[in-house]
This record gives C-alpha cells, sequence and structure tokens, in this order.
C-alpha cells in the first residue's frame, strides 16, 4: 500500500493481514488498482491466487466483485492532534507550490477536506475550533516547526519538515524540543537522549510495570537514578509534561532506567530483579529474594538502587 511505482500486473498472493485479520474490499480495490498507472501504461491486469475451486470462488465473491466499505475519514478523530493536521498541511504546499501558506489558508484547507465534510453532515453547523488552530499554529512555531517567511507566509522548518514526513508524532517532536532546546550541545548525553525519549507519544503507548499506589519510593527512587547519571533538572522536569494520570512521570522515569540497564551488558534476569524489587517490597511485607547469582552492588549503570536491592549494602 502506498507504492507509487510503474507496474502493468498486480499478482496478490494472500489477502490477510498478520494476525489473520482479512483485508476490506476497499484495500483489495486499492491493490489491484496499483497495476496499469497512469502515463505509464494503458490497461493493467491483476491476478489473485486461489488454491482450490472453493477458495476461488471465495475470493471473486467476497473481492472481485464486491462493493467496497463507505469512506470513513480519520482526519478528524477525536485523538488527532490539530497541529499534525497543520503540519501535513504545509508538506502539501511545499510539494505543489513550494511555498508556505498564510494561517487563513491553512484554515480553508482544513475545511474544505474530505473529513470536515462528513463532520458537517453528521452534525448540523458544525466548524472548525478557529481558536484551537491558531493557538496549534502558534505552539508549533514557538518549538521551531515552523516559520514565518517574508510574505508573512508559514513555512517548515527542517524540524518541521522531519514532523511531516516521517512516522514520528508532531507530539513527539514537540516533546524533545521541550526537553533539549535549553540544553548545549555538550550536555546532551546518551542517558539524557533516553530520558528525553521517554516523553514521546510512542514511548508513552508502550506498558510498563509499575506501582501506581506508590507515592514516595518509587517517585523518589528512578528520577534520583537518571539525576546520579547526568540527567539534568530540565529535562527531569520534562518528564512531568502532558501526563494524564500522576504515575505517569515516575512511569517515565523508570522506563529510562530499564533501558540504562539495558544498554549497560546486565543480564535480563538482573534488569527484572531491580525493576521488580520494589513491587515483592511493598505487596508481599518480605523484602524480594535475590537468589545466590550475581552482586547487584556490582552495577555500573544505576549503582544507587542496586546497592539498595543489596542486603548488607
Amino acid at each position: 500500500m502506498g507504492i507509487n511505482t510503474p507496474a502493468s500486473s498486480v499478482i496478490i498472493a494472500g489477502l490477510t493481514h498478520p494476525g489473520d485479520e482479512p483485508y476490506s474490499v476497499a484495500e483489495y480495490k486499492n491493490l489491484v488498482g496499483r497495476a496499469g498507472r497512469l502515463g505509464f501504461a494503458e490497461k493493467g491486469a491483476s491476478y489473485l491466487l486461489a488454491l482450490d475451486p472453493r477458495a476461488e470462488h471465495d475470493l471473486w465473491s467476497r473481492y472481485v466483485k464486491a462493493t467496497p466499505e463507505d469512506l470513513v475519514s480519520r482526519f478528524l478523530d477525536e485523538k488527532t492532534d490539530p497541529r499534525s493536521l497543520i503540519i501535513r498541511v504545509l508538506v502539501a504546499a511545499r510539494r505543489a507550490a513550494g511555498e508556505g501558506a498564510a494561517s487563513e489558508e491553512i484554515v480553508e484547507f482544513l475545511e474544505s477536506s474530505f473529513g470536515a465534510f462528513q463532520a458537517r453532515r453528521a452534525s448540523t453547523g458544525w466548524q472548525w475550533s478557529r481558536a484551537d488552530l491558531v493557538l496549534a499554529l502558534a505552539d508549533l512555531e514557538q518549538h521551531h516547526l515552523l516559520e514565518k517567511n517574508a510574505a508573512g507566509a508559514f513555512e517548515l522548518t527542517k524540524l518541521g519538515r522531519l514532523a511531516g514526513e516521517s512516522a514520528a508524532e508532531v507530539g513527539s517532536i514537540v516533546a524533545l524540543v521541550d526537553c533539549l532546546a535549553s540544553l548545549q550541545p555538550e550536555e546532551i548525553s546518551d542517558p539524557v537522549l533516553i530520558a528525553a525519549a521517554q516523553t514521546t507519544v510512542e514511548v508513552d503507548q508502550v506498558l510498563f510495570p509499575i506501582n501506581k499506589k506508590s507515592t514516595q519510593k518509587e517517585p523518589q527512587l528512578w528520577p534520583n537514578e537518571l539525576r546520579g547519571q547526568g540527567v539534568p533538572w530540565q529535562v527531569l522536569n520534562a518528564l512531568q509534561r502532558g501526563i494524564t494520570e500522576s504515575h505517569q512521570a515516575t512511569l517515565r522515569a523508570k522506563k529510562a532506567v530499564a533501558c540504562l540497564l539495558f544498554v549497560s551488558g546486565r543480564a535480563m534476569n538482573e534488569i527484572e530483579r531491580v525493576l521488580t524489587l520494589w513491587w515483592g517490597l511493598w505487596w508481599s511485607g518480605r523484602p524480594y529474594p535475590l537468589g545466590s547469582g550475581t552482586d547487584l552492588r556490582s552495577c555500573t549503570c544505576c549503582c544507587a538502587c542496586c546497592r539498595d536491592i543489596a542486603p548488607d549494602a
């Protein structure tokens, strides 16, 4: 999907996504539409492989003769970041005309989109919140993803183009700017980058064990470990930004410590022991069993937490 290369024929060997989820009819039609691209071939041919007559009949009725599902725009999904919409508009404007767009032009473009059309059909009187768009524009400019040209139109910076042309969330780029913009280049070390990465939208979605009821031990332990690794206060404070749950900042710090333990070359069983000790202390009422294997005080990455784990430290 999304391939834009000339092809006279398309051969489809299967119509199942990973996890055994079948392709939709619209996805199938999109695939076969890759054959015979305009300007390269007068016509195209598609071949759908079937291993037996029953499969042939099933594929013919379910896909070849079927009508595609109704299109539903995700442009205005409730989780859509308005900053992402603006960046997409400016990426399209740059590709089309090589120049920026005024704020009013951006709003007009969004209001003429298919997503806006569907929103108006679903809700009479629906319209964009222009105030939200103005705030989003200001935020993108403040974080150096946009800048104004001589004509007063908004253009993408190099950072903005990265946000618009990569798979990264715009909110993640903004979060990283918040973390790193005030630092000098010599202050940006591997531990700093690892800690800053925890503020991104993508990493926030990674599940990780945390005792949500802890208000003292874990909230103090993991940030202190990062501080001991030279992570400056600006980045530690940034772990608090954009949180939706009280334990989220602690979880970000704990994930960063886990990454540092991993890159230090520690064995996985040792890392798990360090990260799960506190659960054992709080919930079992007794120290977590250390076993007779490794002396965790020898850890070169997170010395303080490993010393705390060792029973005679």
